[in-house]
């Protein structure tokens, strides 16, 4: 998808477009820490791009990503597009209630705030013990 973002932006400025675009990548993202994550979510550790239909027109779905932080975080670094894009849109899974729905919320920053880092260059994760995400 980094080269669809790039294809995009180059079509923008030589259509003279007087401002920059803005570009949003969206992910799936499940950080398994314990045993309520794994029946859930153990057979979604794909983060393959899928090709859809929306709003009249083809569109391209980001990947999902689901397995313990620390790969998370690796996998997410790796992630050209997230990488190339303005904003990132994370999927929450809402269907599993307002109080695991929190608990999702709270662990995705955590990864997030660590990914961003990795990606931004400073590679120090905030000192953040991805092994006690869990815990939070």
């Amino acid at each position: 998808m980094a080269e669809q973002i790039q294809r995009f932006r180059s079509a923008w400025e030589a259509a003279g477009h007087s401002r920059e675009p803005r570009v949003s990548v969206s992910r799936s993202i499940f950080p398994i820490v314990d045993d309520l994550d794994t029946p859930l979510f153990w057979q979604q550790r794909d983060n393959i791009d899928q090709v859809g239909w929306l709003d009249g027109g083809n569109a391209r779905f980001g990947g999902t990503y689901a397995g313990e932080p620390d790969k998370l975080v690796a996998e997410l670094a790796e992630d050209e597009a997230s990488a190339a894009a303005d904003t990132l849109l994370l999927a929450v899974p809402n269907l599993l209630g307002v109080e695991y729905d929190a608990r999702s919320v709270r662990l995705l920053l955590i990864v997030g705030v660590v990914v961003s880092d990795y990606v931004c260059g400073a590679g120090q994760g905030f000192g953040v013990d991805l092994g006690e995400v869990g815990a939070q």
